[in-house]
């Protein structure tokens, strides 16, 4: 069997095989199927570990329940470094702290409340009522951050042309946060190209303009956050 054994896996060295200053495992690529802190994680893979030797990430071989929560096969998990989830994909809607979560890609809090999800019912927070399938930003208290919607077609809104091809985000408040240009045209004074990301600031003005940081069928499917951003892993 080819690869490097350490601490009961066999890894790909190919790959690379990083450690912590205290010579703790890091990450590296599996060379084979394997079970940590009983997840079956899949070979080909990164595992990623925390300084204190807890499981950080990895994408999971199958369907499995991760802290009492069901989690789809070939989709990452990801952990705090005190073992509390981080991040998994919902294989079925669950009510979590309250909160109606549909099946996806699902951020926590550090205490299990939900960050970011898509929401499996109508909820009401005050500031909007939004339907299922909304994906929200939610705050450590439970309060609506940031939004989004798919549209149908590209569409003007609130002065700006929003491409249909990406999400559009909203802060709470029903203001843009976050979008990408159907098409050509001048924002705070600058032209733009059509497809440019324009993240903005709750009072409208212009925060930061990316072109093309996501793939329109990558990537983007992962990206769960707006203009209030938390990476995937880290």
């Amino acid at each position: 069997m080819k690869g490097i054994l350490h601490a009961g896996l066999r890894l790909d060295p190919e790959q690379g095989v990083h450690f912590h200053a205290n010579e703790v495992l890091a990450w590296g690529v599996l060379a084979e199927d394997a079970e940590i802190e009983g997840l079956p994680c899949k070979a080909g893979e990164e595992v990623e570990f925390h300084p204190e030797g807890r499981l950080a990430s990895a994408l999971l071989a199958a369907p499995r329940t991760v802290r009492g929560l069901p989690a789809r096969g070939g989709t990452p998990v990801a952990f705090y470094p005190d073992g509390g989830l981080r991040f998994l994909a919902l294989a079925q809607p669950r009510r979590i702290a309250g909160f109606p979560a549909g099946a996806g890609n699902t951020f926590f809090h550090p205490d299990g409340r939900v960050w970011s999800a898509v929401s499996s019912a109508e909820v009401d927070f005050g500031s909007a009522a939004l339907p299922a399938g909304t994906r929200v930003t939610l705050g450590p208290d439970g309060r609506l951050l940031e939004w989004w919607r798919a549209l149908a077609v590209d569409t003007e809104i609130q002065g700006i042309p929003c491409s249909a091809r990406f999400p559009v985000w909203f802060y709470a408040d029903g203001r843009l946060s976050c979008l990408h240009l159907a098409r050509p045209c001048r924002v705070d004074g600058r032209r733009l190209a059509t497809e440019t990301e324009l993240v903005l600031e709750p009072d409208g003005s212009l925060r930061e303009t990316y072109t093309h940081r996501y793939p329109r069928f990558g990537e983007v499917a992962w990206r769960v956050f707006g203009a209030i951003e938390e990476p995937l892993f880290g």
